[in-house]
């Protein structure tokens, strides 16, 4: 699939198209995240005031969706608005022209509207060359500015602590989750050293109920973004201090101690 028929598929309910003027710092400063009418998408001009405040978002999730054949990730935020009658007004307005979605300064996007958007509905999608990190930074911001925020603060967690691997020796395992403070849901990084070869691991953080020993317990499974959708999955124990491997039937092992990995850091 091509980039172009993606982002209509993607945007087709409220982007007719995209503006290439993506991430670009404004020359005015102090502007509040949000919405803006956009006067020219190519020269960065946008309104003084907001159509809608970042902190009027609600319902947010981060996105991310491979392009067919070129290995990048398109990571994007949907949402809504608190007041869908005055987003249905100003999209109606905006019908023919572009509005824009500022954050830190930054003209983020500028897609063309084609309709007026009845339903309150949004999407902040970043330019390709974008990385997660930036995307998380500014989902986890957009969050916290909410004004009923039930997702708490955004953790870092990192994990370390020394595994046994296929091969039978230990391989060292170095485990980053973010999530809220509050959500089951995250994303993840892993690298994982044996022998000096190191093989590294991102994608997805979900929360299950119960292992195979105890239907309290809580486990953490993460499954990776790979073709293989490599799965690992760990008892979250002390606290979320300890993390203890299971294995795909959410077992835990005859020896649990060396197979554990403790809490480092948390930011």
């Amino acid at each position: 699939m091509k980039l172009s028929k993606f982002i209509f598929a993607i945007c087709g309910f409220l982007l007719a198209a995209m503006s290439t003027s993506c991430l670009s710092r404004l020359q005015t400063t102090g502007m509040a995240n949000g919405w803006y009418d956009v006067k020219n998408p190519e020269q960065n001009l946008v309104g003084s005031k907001p159509i809608v405040r970042a902190s009027d978002f609600t319902n947010l999730h981060l996105d991310s969706a491979k392009i067919q054949g070129s290995g990048q990730t398109i990571y994007t935020i949907t949402g809504n608005v608190t007041d869908k009658e005055q987003w249905e007004k100003a999209t109606q307005k905006a019908v023919g022209s572009y509005i824009g979605f500022i954050y830190d300064n930054r003209l983020v996007c500028a897609p063309r509207i084609n309709s007026a958007v009845d339903n309150g509905r949004f999407m902040i999608s970043f330019p390709l060359a974008t990385p997660l990190e930036a995307a998380e930074n500014v989902y986890a911001n957009l969050i916290s500015q909410q004004k009923d925020n039930p997702l708490g603060a955004w953790q870092r967690l990192t994990y370390k602590g020394k595994l046994p691997s296929t091969s039978g020796r230990e391989a060292e395992y170095e485990l980053t989750v973010k999530k809220f403070q509050n959500s089951g849901d995250g994303t993840f990084l892993l690298r994982l050293t044996e022998n000096d070869n190191c093989i590294y691991y991102q994608g997805k953080l979900y929360t299950l109920k119960g292992s195979a020993d105890n239907i309290n317990d809580t486990v953490w499974q993460f499954i990776a973004d790979d073709t293989a959708k490599t799965t690992f999955n760990f008892l979250v124990e002390n606290d979320g201090n300890t993390l203890t491997e299971l294995n795909e039937k959410l077992e835990l092992p005859d020896n649990r101690q060396n197979h554990s990995l403790q809490l480092s850091a948390r930011k």
